[in-house]
């Protein structure tokens, strides 16, 4: 029955998503409330569902990026996948987020002790203080008038994912297979939309990240079908990512590292390399946090001086050495050093959010636009302050540091494999790209994240009140 009645589920959000050309509306109130659903019931099994009810509706349809698609598509895009309200575009993500948001309180108030301890305690009373302010930056840019308003807000409720992971996976006696395998089905369908081009969203950020690492997990068990989920995988996102870019410039450089970063952390664990697993995971905590801050640094304050400064060739004809160097010191770091002024220039506590680049459309007149600043660091700061987005910033590093211990401790399981996406994603996607916070895929990332520490602090022990089984993940 349980099985049907998920079989159902699925069916409702990719049905939506069909027709989502020619009903917006019904997309988004269906995933929202599928949304809430999963939320509040705290399913643990129906996460992927969570994660394809949180893709945009123009997902599914050609275009969508800058390479596949005009401006005046992601306009009509921006139109569709949201529900305006009194001036707030609502969407399923939006909708997550403030769910997780009202689970997480409850939680706290009915056992704060259990749900959140140790250190989760204090730092989810400290998460409040930079939410209260992300409020106030969000209604200052409300009363301005300006079009983006909603920014900060959403990018700090991401962040919620990490306390609601958590106590997600407190709450249940283990992970379950129908998760891993659930997941897996998930992004081998997606990559293969990719891979035809069909299908182009961030959401594909969190399958170079996460999936190779459960892949190899997949395929170093005794299971057969367990061995033919994650080979598939392998191939499908190999194409994609590694022979895409190298053969076609179809996908980017951070899909590539992301990837590489994943395959090679779960390699060591799959292979039980236990002694390197630890070294590794040790090296990836304050080291790794003190390298990317040093790595920031030297882009945005001497990025003249390590430029190629040739723009003579496109960039197929580049090597990957020279692909690197122009990613890092030509491409990000110019525009992380505009978006650097724009932090030091604006209001350091309460900046005022909204867009900032007045362009005239064919269709719509005036209107404005908003370039990410593809580094999630900068961008927490941008949007939310020096308040907030540092409590955002601390938050990821913290992340961060969990999963690097998790880690080292793990052993070829879910727990590795979560902690090896989040750190792919903090070190490689989160420098590149500013996809991390965000209600869509942030909120996903985070609570994945969440549930990696809670399987390294050993929380899924036995519970009387949710008859859980002794375990470790």
């Amino acid at each position: 029955m349980k099985t049907q009645s998920k079989v159902w589920m699925y069916s409702l959000v990719i049905g939506s998503l069909v027709i989502a050309k020619v009903e917006p509306q019904f997309n988004v109130l269906l995933c929202a409330a599928m949304a809430v659903y999963i939320v509040v019931r705290q399913r643990l099994d129906l996460i992927p569902l969570l994660i394809l009810a949180n893709i945009p509706i123009s997902s599914f349809f050609f275009g969508g990026g800058a390479e596949y698609g005009t401006f005046e598509y992601s306009v009509e895009v921006y139109e569709t996948a949201y529900i305006n309200l009194f001036g707030l575009p609502i969407s399923a993500g939006l909708v997550c987020v403030v769910a997780m948001a009202f689970v997480c309180y409850s939680n706290f108030a009915k056992a704060a002790q259990l749900y959140y301890p140790g250190v989760f305690k204090p730092m989810f009373i400290f998460w409040n203080v930079g939410a209260l302010f992300a409020v106030l930056i969000a209604l200052n840019g409300m009363l301005i008038g300006n079009q983006g308003w909603a920014g900060p807000l959403r990018a700090y409720l991401s962040t919620v994912g990490i306390f609601y992971g958590y106590a997600l996976t407190i709450r249940s006696s283990h992970m379950r297979e129908t998760l891993f395998v659930d997941f897996l089905i998930l992004f081998l369908c997606l990559g293969v939309l990719a891979v035809l081009g069909v299908f182009h969203h961030r959401i594909l950020f969190l399958g170079a990240g996460f999936v190779p690492a459960l892949a190899l997990i997949a395929l170093s068990r005794q299971n057969l079908a367990s061995k033919f989920l994650g080979l598939a995988n392998l191939i499908v996102w190999i194409s994609y990512t590694l022979i895409g870019f190298t053969f076609r410039g179809e996908t980017t450089f951070t899909l590539m590292a992301l990837f590489y970063v994943s395959f090679s952390l779960g390699l060591i664990i799959t292979l039980r390399l236990q002694r390197l697993t630890k070294i590794v995971g040790q090296f990836l905590a304050y080291p790794t946090i003190f390298i990317i801050i040093l790595y920031m640094s030297l882009a945005i304050f001497g990025f003249n001086k390590f430029s190629i400064g040739d723009y003579g060739r496109s960039g197929a004809e580049l090597t990957l050495a020279e692909e690197l160097r122009f990613k890092i010191f030509d491409d990000r770091a110019a525009l992380w050093v505009t978006i650097w002024d724009d932090i030091m220039r604006d209001n350091k506590i309460l900046p005022i959010p909204g867009e900032d680049l007045l362009v005239m459309h064919p269709k719509r007149g005036i209107t404005y636009v908003r370039h990410g600043a593809h580094n999630s660091y900068l961008q927490a700061l941008r949007e939310n302050g020096f308040l907030s987005g540092t409590i955002i910033i601390l938050l990821m590093f913290f992340t961060l540091k969990r999963s690097a211990k998790a880690y080292s401790l793990s052993v070829a399981g879910t727990t590795g494999a979560l902690a090896i996406g989040s750190i792919a994603t903090l070190t490689v996607g989160a420098v590149t790209g500013h996809y991390v916070i965000g209600q869509t895929i942030g909120v996903v990332i985070f609570m994945l994240g969440g549930m990696a520490m809670a399987g390294e602090d050993g929380h899924i022990y036995s519970n009387r009140a949710f008859g859980a089984m002794p375990g470790r993940l």
